[in-house]
């Protein structure tokens, strides 16, 4: 079974689509749900790295290290903390948002698909996957909040991998959930961010 902690993404190339906003040095802090009990974690934009054929960033998390990148309107990942993907992943789409409705929330919409390999823990095989987007209102720092839910499948011959993301505009990712084969993995909500 392969276990990605996707614990991903908060930012990447050199700031980002608006759902994403990078500057260097930023920093969110979330709180945090593992088998590792660990109450909250941090994640802070590193270096700039290749993701792919693009320049991307690091970044440095208390649960892993991530790369990503903006690749036009498309936010990418060649690695998730413990997992590498080659070419790199879709992690969200800035140019096929659902249409605004405030206040309703929205039917998931297939906006990308993936086939690729996937390494991690010393195994290599090959995956798909579909990313699929929605609009949807939940509790963001004790306000409600209209966000952008994506909802990356990875599918590794009987097995799969749900990434669940909620993105909010001008503040990046809200809350994220890992599941593999349907068990929960790891699950952050913000908390700060600077």
């Amino acid at each position: 079974m392969f276990a990605v902690v996707a614990f991903l993404m908060v930012g990447c190339g050199q700031g980002g689509p608006s759902y994403l906003p990078i500057s260097e040095n930023r920093e969110w802090t979330y709180a945090t749900r593992t088998a590792f009990n660990k109450p909250n974690s941090s994640i802070k934009v590193g270096p700039k790295i290749a993701v792919g054929k693009i320049e991307g960033r690091v970044l440095l998390g208390d649960l892993g290290e991530s790369r990503v990148a903006w690749d036009g309107p498309v936010l990418i990942a060649s690695q998730l903390a413990n997992a590498r993907f080659n070419p790199p992943i879709p992690m969200f789409r800035e140019d096929k948002l659902p249409a605004s409705k405030k206040q309703r929330e929205e039917e998931f919409v297939v906006v990308d698909r993936w086939k690729g390999k996937m390494d991690s823990f010393d195994q290599s095989r090959l995956a798909t996957a579909v990313l699929s987007q929605r609009r949807t209102v939940i509790e963001v720092l004790g306000k409600k909040t209209n966000v952008v839910e994506s909802l990356l499948m990875i599918t590794l011959g009987k097995s799969e991998i749900e990434i669940r993301t909620l993105f909010e505009r001008g503040k990046g990712i809200v809350k994220q959930e890992q599941r593999s084969n349907r068990n929960l993995v790891v699950s952050i909500e913000l908390i700060d961010m600077k």
